[in-house]
């Protein structure tokens, strides 16, 4: 287990667009989706190195229910949480977001 999570300022404005887009939809969708995304985040830092990395030290933990995808990365005792995207819209947007 890592000691601390940190979550970057624009994946928690991503975990709440979309909350507020799957509310518009359905009530219970935008809460169903941050129950799903805190217990992936809390399943990776649990297991931070379970995840395939996709390049250098970044690792992607798919969401099952929804079409999401978290991307993080482990420094030291930290998981930096970079960005919780979907899966087939503006692949990579995020990537400067990286550590370095």
């Amino acid at each position: 287990m890592i000691a601390r999570v940190e979550i970057y300022s624009e994946a928690e404005r991503e975990i709440a667009d979309v909350t507020v887009l799957l509310d518009a939809h359905d009530p219970v969708l935008g809460s169903d989706f941050l129950h799903v995304t805190r217990a992936a985040i809390e399943q990776i830092n649990t297991f931070p190195f379970s995840a395939p990395v996709i390049h250098a030290t970044i690792r992607k933990k798919v969401l099952g229910r929804f079409p999401y995808i978290i991307y993080y990365y482990v420094e030291g005792d930290v998981l930096f949480v970079m960005a919780v995207a979907h899966q087939k819209q503006a692949p990579l947007y995020w990537y400067g977001r990286g550590p370095g």
